[in-house]
Protein backbone atom coordinates (compact mmCIF):
# COMPACT_ATOMS: atom_id res chain seq x y z
CA UNK A 1 0.00 0.00 0.00
CA UNK A 2 1.38 3.49 -1.05
CA UNK A 3 0.34 6.60 1.31
CA UNK A 4 0.10 9.77 0.43
CA UNK A 5 0.60 12.91 1.95
CA UNK A 6 0.61 16.24 0.55
CA UNK A 7 3.60 19.30 1.80
CA UNK A 8 3.48 22.49 0.32
CA UNK A 9 6.78 23.46 -0.52
CA UNK A 10 7.78 27.19 -0.03
CA UNK A 11 10.25 27.70 -3.52
CA UNK A 12 13.34 29.36 -1.40
CA UNK A 13 15.87 27.65 -3.63
CA UNK A 14 15.95 24.00 -5.23
CA UNK A 15 14.85 20.80 -3.10
CA UNK A 16 17.82 18.53 -1.69
CA UNK A 17 17.82 15.96 0.65
CA UNK A 18 21.03 15.12 1.57
CA UNK A 19 21.97 14.04 4.95
CA UNK A 20 20.83 14.33 8.27
CA UNK A 21 21.18 18.07 9.73
CA UNK A 22 23.40 17.20 12.34
CA UNK A 23 27.20 17.71 11.53
CA UNK A 24 29.02 14.34 12.00
CA UNK A 25 25.98 12.16 11.36
CA UNK A 26 26.89 9.66 9.25
CA UNK A 27 23.60 7.95 7.08
CA UNK A 28 23.52 4.52 7.95
CA UNK A 29 23.63 2.57 4.60
CA UNK A 30 21.00 0.91 4.34
CA UNK A 31 19.09 4.74 4.35
CA UNK A 32 21.22 6.15 1.83
CA UNK A 33 19.18 5.23 -0.96
CA UNK A 34 16.26 7.62 0.42
CA UNK A 35 18.56 9.96 1.34
CA UNK A 36 19.80 10.13 -2.24
CA UNK A 37 17.09 10.43 -3.72
CA UNK A 38 16.57 13.07 -6.63
CA UNK A 39 12.99 15.08 -6.76
CA UNK A 40 12.01 15.72 -10.02
CA UNK A 41 9.23 17.82 -10.34
CA UNK A 42 6.41 18.29 -13.08
CA UNK A 43 3.06 18.14 -13.83
CA UNK A 44 0.50 17.10 -10.72
CA UNK A 45 -1.74 14.87 -13.00
CA UNK A 46 -2.38 11.87 -11.18
CA UNK A 47 -1.73 13.08 -7.40
CA UNK A 48 -5.46 13.66 -6.98
CA UNK A 49 -7.40 11.09 -4.96
CA UNK A 50 -11.05 13.26 -5.50
CA UNK A 51 -13.10 14.50 -8.39
CA UNK A 52 -12.37 17.84 -6.05
CA UNK A 53 -9.37 17.48 -5.69
CA UNK A 54 -8.39 17.11 -9.40
CA UNK A 55 -9.71 20.15 -10.18
CA UNK A 56 -7.35 21.92 -7.78
CA UNK A 57 -4.35 19.91 -9.41
CA UNK A 58 -5.20 21.07 -12.67
CA UNK A 59 -3.66 24.51 -11.82
CA UNK A 60 -0.73 24.74 -14.02
CA UNK A 61 1.14 26.90 -11.53
CA UNK A 62 1.38 23.56 -8.85
CA UNK A 63 4.75 21.22 -9.62
CA UNK A 64 4.36 17.52 -7.83
CA UNK A 65 7.22 15.19 -7.05
CA UNK A 66 7.39 12.28 -5.09
CA UNK A 67 9.24 10.77 -2.06
CA UNK A 68 10.05 7.34 -1.28
CA UNK A 69 10.33 6.98 2.88
CA UNK A 70 10.73 3.78 4.72
CA UNK A 71 7.13 2.66 6.60
CA UNK A 72 9.83 1.33 9.43
CA UNK A 73 12.99 3.37 10.00
CA UNK A 74 14.50 0.32 11.95
CA UNK A 75 13.66 -1.99 8.83
CA UNK A 76 14.43 0.10 5.77
CA UNK A 77 14.56 -2.57 3.34
CA UNK A 78 10.67 -3.28 4.52
CA UNK A 79 7.94 -1.58 3.04
CA UNK A 80 8.08 1.84 1.97
CA UNK A 81 5.55 4.74 1.17
CA UNK A 82 5.46 7.54 -1.27
CA UNK A 83 4.71 11.13 0.05
CA UNK A 84 3.34 13.46 -2.53
CA UNK A 85 4.75 17.19 -2.58
CA UNK A 86 3.04 19.96 -4.04
CA UNK A 87 4.59 23.22 -4.71
CA UNK A 88 4.46 26.32 -6.05
CA UNK A 89 7.38 28.05 -7.73
CA UNK A 90 8.64 31.82 -6.72
CA UNK A 91 8.07 34.34 -9.15
CA UNK A 92 10.29 37.01 -9.59
CA UNK A 93 14.10 37.50 -8.57
CA UNK A 94 15.28 36.54 -4.85
CA UNK A 95 16.68 39.54 -3.62
CA UNK A 96 17.58 37.76 0.09
CA UNK A 97 18.01 33.99 1.70
CA UNK A 98 14.71 33.16 2.57
CA UNK A 99 15.24 29.78 4.49
CA UNK A 100 17.71 29.37 6.81
CA UNK A 101 17.81 26.92 10.27
CA UNK A 102 20.42 28.21 11.54
CA UNK A 103 20.76 31.08 14.25
CA UNK A 104 23.86 32.98 14.63
CA UNK A 105 25.73 32.46 17.89
CA UNK A 106 24.59 35.41 19.96
CA UNK A 107 20.85 35.28 18.68
CA UNK A 108 18.20 34.72 20.67
CA UNK A 109 17.33 31.20 19.51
Amino acid sequence: MIGAVILVLSACGQPTLGHPSKPGVKVPAELKHFYNQKLTFGSCEGYATTDADAKDFANDTFECARLEVPLDYQNPGGRTAQIALLRVPAKGKQSAPCCSTQAAPASPG
